[in-house]
């Protein structure tokens, strides 16, 4: 076993069982629980980007391009989590906006983002 494959297994190890201990938090009536696995998916994805070859960022204050329908009504958040690939600085905010098209099925007009 190689030096890298050694540090990726020993990286996934830590993942995993951060990933487990976050799963059997037992759920609340006032959301800490959904709180708390929202950040452990951060973490996770944090923890990992370095190996995917990704950026993970937030993307904030989406407004969303649906034909003047309400973008609640449709479901579209107005902040997302997500992986983008490594890219020119200057093509991120292109990245992001496909991304979110792609998981949504919808354009956006504009969103701010902040790389985690």
């Amino acid at each position: 076993m190689t030096e890298r494959n050694r540090a990726l297994r020993d990286r996934l190890r830590e993942i995993e069982l951060f990933a487990t201990n976050s799963l059997h938090m037992q759920p609340d009536d006032d959301n800490k629980c959904e709180v708390h696995l929202t950040l452990s998916l951060a973490k996770i994805a944090e923890m990992s980007h370095d190996y995917l070859g990704m950026n993970c960022v937030e993307a904030y204050d989406i407004e969303w391009d649906t034909d003047d329908e309400d973008p609640g009504e449709l479901g579209l958040p107005k902040s997302m989590m997500l992986c983008v690939a490594q890219c020119d600085p200057t093509d991120i905010d292109d990245e992001i906006a496909n991304v979110l098209s792609d998981r949504s099925g919808w354009c956006v007009k504009s969103f701010k983002f902040k790389v985690l």
